[in-house]
């Protein structure tokens, strides 16, 4: 399979997404077609020591980069401001410059603290994406945002910052768990249910191809996927608008994330996200009450990928009532609230979304209570 190279056109600024197997190799080239710098800042999973990680450090190496490692564990609970703090105090007292260049390697969690630390230090310095989860790969990286979680609100701390190439390398998703894959599914399913009808079709029809990982297969789920989310972003890039819909799901889900647990990390975010889109197409068919089944759908296809579609209570810990009660609370903490109330995205026809305001509490939560039959 021949690489695929889409160009990112955002804030008057240009950018390559590279997709393929061994991409990464080329990151020295990459590197020296725009800064003169040799110093380089690499945030690394603890996964990745001694094997990636290393393989990359070398070859940067004998390009005649110098190459300052950290490594971090890539759960929620390292998404704080605490840890990008320490990562500034690394680049501050090794002397790092603007013109240096710090590169991630990892998943969403992992991209996130990255990207703000090089948002963050001298007012933006060179960045690099090297996501390796297909959640990294297909959403977090792209577009831009930047964040950390802060006390029990998710992405508190954050701004719009944009690197400078992003090499989208499928071999990572060979050794990629089976339900971290699995729940980066959650994204690329939200993605078809947004956008394009044809691609819930494909995603139907060929969930074992993708499922195996066989190439041709994932390559076209990537493709589309990130071209679905540059649509939006390209459109809107601060969240004004379209970008709003890349967030169906997400509402709900981000309060299911928080009521189980940040740290925790009871529901991986892809399926959280899954989850939450279940209780928003239930909320979609009592909304428009136009006899679409909505919720079915969303059903088989989140099962076709072996994705939760109601909530494990006792996994959580929490009665079911209390549970119920903190899922709704949480959803007051959702950075898409406006003065107003409360701001959901739903799918008035598959393939096609739209925010709505005026949605009534009790429907709110007959859709959170859906997810607990």
């Amino acid at each position: 399979m021949s690489n695929i190279s889409i160009t990112v056109k955002l804030e008057g600024k240009n950018y390559p997404i590279i997709i393929g197997n061994g991409v990464i190799e080329d990151l020295p080239r990459q590197l020296g077609s725009f800064t003169q710098s040799r110093r380089v800042f690499l945030l690394s999973d603890e996964v990745f020591r001694g094997g990636y990680c290393d393989e990359l450090t070398r070859n940067l190496k004998e390009n005649g980069f110098e190459v300052i490692t950290s490594y971090v564990v890539g759960g929620k609970a390292d998404k704080t401001i605490y840890r990008a703090l320490s990562l500034l105090d690394m680049l501050e007292s090794m002397e790092f410059t603007r013109d240096s260049t710090f590169v991630v390697l990892g998943g969403g969690v992992i991209g996130d603290v990255g990207g703000f630390v090089a948002a963050t230090f001298f007012r933006g310095m060179n960045l690099v994406h090297i996501p390796t989860t297909v959640t990294a790969q297909i959403d977090s990286a792209i577009g831009g945002k930047v964040a950390v979680n802060h006390n029990t609100t998710i992405n508190a701390i954050g701004t719009y910052y944009h690197p400078r190439v992003i090499l989208i390398d499928m071999d990572f998703l060979k050794e990629l768990p089976r339900r971290e894959f699995h729940s980066g599914m959650g994204e690329v399913i939200k993605s078809a249910f947004i956008k394009d009808v044809g691609f819930i079709d494909y995603l139907l029809a060929h969930s074992q191809d993708i499922i195996s990982k066989q190439p041709d297969a994932l390559a076209e789920v990537i493709r589309r996927t990130v071209q679905i989310k540059l649509f939006h972003v390209e459109a809107d890039m601060r969240e004004e608008g379209v970008r709003l819909y890349l967030n169906y799901g997400h509402t709900i889900g981000q309060a299911i994330e928080i009521a189980s647990g940040l740290g925790r990390e009871v529901y991986r975010h892809g399926e959280a996200v899954g989850l939450g889109m279940v209780a928003a197409a239930k909320l979609a068919d009592l909304y428009y009450n136009d006899g679409v089944d909505r919720y079915n759908a969303h059903v088989k296809l989140l099962q076709a990928y072996q994705l939760p579609v109601t909530i494990n209570v006792e996994s959580i810990g929490m009665g079911a009532q209390s549970l119920r009660r903190s899922i709704y609370a949480n959803l007051f903490k959702d950075k898409k609230r406006v003065a107003g109330g409360f701001r959901f995205v739903l799918i008035p026809e598959f393939g096609r979304a739209e925010t709505v305001h005026n949605v009534s509490s009790r429907d709110i939560k007959s859709a959170i209570n859906c997810l607990f039959e």
